[in-house]
């Protein structure tokens, strides 16, 4: 079963410890946001692969959980008083993100292990061609119950939810012959493990 690297929370942890809004850690960029929408605080945060940049994973948390955090970091030493209330220990957090993130991942693409030649394939899923049959550039195209696909260019595809409180863009280069699965092909190789419990 293919699930998040729950690891990779940690670092966003560092924003709040540390008063960050960016980091870098090895060939990984980190972001955090601070905005208000409609009249609301919100904070996003963002995930993506510096280079080549094939994916970037936007999504937003719970405000009540932003300011749980800021107040749980000790003013001198600049850590959480209570470990167990970070980002990387909360499993609503985590399944919001993994459930998307899987999400996108299944209605794409069949992942599965060849016994015969002992490695993992990919394809895409009939259904998910099915759905994207005369697909124009622009054009929003639901996949899934609350998963949405935006052709943004013939080299980029956005997936969101229905509030795009999470959105994911992947990117592929088409001079090169690559196309949709080479970006999750780099996703899954990035922060995706394969879970054998």
């Amino acid at each position: 079963m293919l699930k998040l690297d729950r690891n990779i929370l940690q670092w966003f942890d560092s924003f709040f410890e540390e008063q960050r809004t960016s980091l870098q850690k090895s060939n990984f960029i980190c972001k955090l946001y601070r905005f208000e929408d409609k009249g609301r605080q919100k904070t996003a945060l963002t995930l993506e692969k510096d280079n080549p940049k094939y994916w970037k994973i936007y999504f937003e948390m719970p405000q009540e959980l932003a300011v749980k955090l800021e107040k749980n970091v000790h003013p001198i030493f600049r850590e959480y008083i209570y470990e167990q209330l970070s980002i990387y220990n909360n499993n609503r957090m985590y399944n919001f993100i993994n459930s998307n993130l899987i999400g996108v991942f299944n209605n794409v693409a069949f992942y599965s292990y060849d016994q015969n030649s002992g490695v993992y394939t990919m394809n895409f899923r009939n259904s998910f061609l099915e759905k994207c049959n005369n697909l124009m550039v622009g054009e929003d195209r639901q996949i899934d119950t609350n998963l949405y696909l935006n052709a943004s260019s013939n080299d980029l595809f956005r997936f969101f939810n229905e509030d795009k409180s999470f959105v994911m863009n992947l990117r592929f280069d088409t001079t090169r012959g690559e196309n949709l699965l080479d970006s999750l092909i780099d996703l899954r190789k990035s922060i995706i493990i394969n879970d054998r419990a």
